[in-house]
């Protein structure tokens, strides 16, 4: 029984108004990755701050692949946390 992998990120876009405001945040989601590693569904659980970053979490994440999770050796679909984190360089 394996969890799933990421395999593929998607380049992060930093929101425009956070870029100029100098505001760094994350997001934390609970991700539905199906039986194939493609994102089906995205529940946001906890962003800092609040909304800021929501939007381009959601789209970003759902561009990810991942290596499938598995159970008694069969691509199973399941749920995982993921965060990610907007930081400016």
């Amino acid at each position: 029984d394996t969890p799933p992998k990421v395999m593929k990120r998607s380049p992060l876009v930093y929101p425009e108004l956070a870029r100029r405001q100098g505001v760094s945040g994350h997001v934390t989601m609970n991700v539905l990755i199906d039986e194939s590693g493609n994102v089906e569904d995205v529940e946001i659980i906890e962003s800092e701050p609040e909304e800021i970053f929501d939007l381009k979490a959601d789209s970003t994440i759902r561009r990810w692949k991942f290596e499938p999770a598995t159970y008694n050796g069969k691509k199973v679909k399941v749920w995982a946390m993921q965060k990610i984190v907007f930081k400016l360089d």
